[in-house]
């Protein structure tokens, strides 16, 4: 399990990683609309170096509602767009296989199946599916319901990007959704790898974790594929491997204070939300209330 420790900078480092914890304790509100279609990778983006010679080389991407920037120190810039292929393609993989958006031209995805049978049947879903889930519960049970995959019940409520609406939400609907939150009624079948949520109208999002995990899977493809000197970036997760060269160690920079954090070796982290979207609503003289 990746345990966090806060730091100065705003961001969350974690150490003995194979899972990425979820950023915010769990998935930033949503809007109205399925993030758009992945685009294809940007132009070539090369720092300057002689020929030959080591260099850093970076992608960047579209998935899982993010931008996704791939960069490897290498001098064989043509390896490293084949391995950037190939890890974003397992990103890809992995978002069509969790989200819970449902997209014209893909197929349902394990959560979307889950979420439809929600109250009814128990849904057969991917080892992969089963496992991230099962994580996930697992944080529940640790953090005593802080972290729970059930808060997509609250989808739709609140509006961001270009749905933003700058109201809160009614309470009693508020209230009413709330009652649908609840780790304890996803049951799952570890021998029939099924996954049943108890009640009509619940509904579960891996945004906190689904992520992390494809982060993770992205940096064993590049491993797979020969890199050893890179940085995975999806949004807040990050992957950093190896180094910039023998003695040049990556550089991280925290927005918006810019303050700088030096990494030696291989390091997972995942950054705070950094309250990119607040609405304030006037309640009572002299209070209010904040929804982020």
């Amino acid at each position: 399990m990746r345990r966090f420790v806060p730091l100065p900078v705003a961001l969350l480092v974690g150490v003995c990683a194979v899972w990425v914890a979820c950023k915010r304790g769990a998935a930033a509100p949503t809007t109205g609309q399925p993030p758009p279609a992945a685009p294809p990778a940007t132009a070539p983006a090369t720092s300057p170096a002689g020929p030959g010679q080591p260099r850093v080389v970076a992608r960047k991407y579209g998935a899982m509602g993010t931008e996704i920037t791939l960069s490897a120190w290498t001098a064989d810039e043509h390896a490293a767009d084949r391995a950037f292929a190939a890890g974003y393609d397992e990103i890809r993989r992995i978002e069509i296989l969790m989200t819970d958006w449902e997209r014209p031209n893909e197929p349902e995805s394990d959560v979307v199946k889950i979420n439809k049978a929600a109250g009814k049947e128990a849904v057969h879903v991917s080892s992969e599916t089963f496992e991230v889930i099962e994580k996930s519960l697992e944080m529940s049970r640790r953090s005593q319901g802080a972290f729970d995959i059930t808060f997509a019940a609250m989808k739709g409520l609140w509006k961001f990007d270009e749905d933003l609406e700058k109201k809160l939400p009614p309470a009693d609907e508020i209230s009413r959704r709330r009652k649908l939150i609840n780790w304890k009624d996803v049951v799952v079948d570890t021998k029939a790898h099924t996954v049943k949520l108890r009640r009509p109208g619940m509904r579960l999002g891996l945004g906190g974790i689904a992520k992390g995990y494809a982060v993770d899977r992205c940096a064993v493809v590049l491993r797979g594929d020969g890199l050893r000197d890179f940085m995975v970036q999806a949004g807040g997760d990050l992957y950093v491997a190896g180094s910039k060269g023998p003695v040049i160690t990556w550089l991280l920079s925290s927005i918006p204070s810019r303050r700088k954090l030096l990494l030696v070796g291989r390091c997972p982290l995942a950054e705070t939300p950094m309250l990119r979207t607040v609405v304030v609503s006037d309640v009572t003289p002299g209070s209010r209330t904040i929804a982020v």
